[in-house]
């Protein structure tokens, strides 16, 4: 009839029926950790495995307006500053958006065990491309999200391609980032399902934090940032890719 799940039916993604029972852990500073745009080849010696994201920097810097304006800290790290080593060591915030490349490789392996499974899939941050590697390599692994704490953490936003894939294993589910930054202990995650277009990516995260920034119903507001990017782009490839799931 020409309509989508999106028109007729409210649905909450939940990872572990848990989330229904579980009391939600709050972190009273509104506080927000922002990363985009990494500089790749921070060095003359890398390859061009992972091109240049400048959308991800607009991204994260119009977001960072939105939540300064609702009474929000930001921390923006942006270029060389956008490190692995920065965001393992510095205290997460209530918000952690990750505006890069993603990455994952499907294993053919039908049991894979779960720390080969779990660094097949991860993101891309500063120094990714160089081939010279000094204290990180650039690429955080599902498995190093594992050790992360993220317990005081509302939502994280991994914005790039195929955040939501995995390795599937019988009776365990998807070993990939989605169960990483459960396991961290975030309460929320917005994870994509495919390749995503950057643009349309930036735009349906800037309207997201727009409508979230000033209600308290955190999946109205991804909904309604769907339901504005699809006036502009008709196509579910661009404003269906990504999904909400928590609490």
């Amino acid at each position: 009839n020409g309509q989508y799940i999106l028109d007729e039916t409210d649905i909450v993604i939940l990872t572990n029926t848990k989330d229904l029972l579980k009391p939600t852990r709050t972190n009273r500073k509104k506080n927000a950790i922002l990363f985009g745009q990494p500089a790749f080849s921070s060095t003359s010696n890398s390859t061009n495995v992972f091109s240049p994201l400048p959308e991800t920097g607009k991204e994260v810097e119009l977001i960072s307006q939105i939540l300064k304006k609702a009474g929000w800290k930001t921390e923006v790290f942006l270029g060389t500053d956008a490190t692995e080593k920065q965001l393992k060591t510095m205290a997460t915030g209530q918000i952690l958006h990750l505006a890069s490349h993603g990455f994952f490789e499907k294993k053919e392996d039908t049991e894979p065990n779960m720390a080969s499974a779990m660094v097949q899939s991860g993101i891309a941050l500063a120094g990714a491309n160089d081939t010279d590697k000094r204290d990180e390599d650039g690429l955080l692994t599902a498995f190093e999200v594992l050790s992360m704490d993220l317990d005081s953490t509302q939502l994280v936003v991994l914005s790039a391609c195929e955040t939501g894939q995995g390795n599937l294993r019988r009776s365990e589910g998807i070993y990939g980032l989605q169960r990483a930054v459960r396991v961290a202990g975030a309460s929320n995650m917005i994870i994509s399902l495919w390749k995503v277009d950057d643009t349309a990516t930036q735009e349906l995260m800037v309207a997201f934090y727009l409508n979230w920034a000033f209600s308290k119903d955190i999946h109205a507001a991804f909904r309604a940032a769907q339901q504005t990017l699809r006036i502009k782009y008709s196509e579910p490839y661009y404003w269906g890719a990504f999904v909400l799931s928590g609490k």
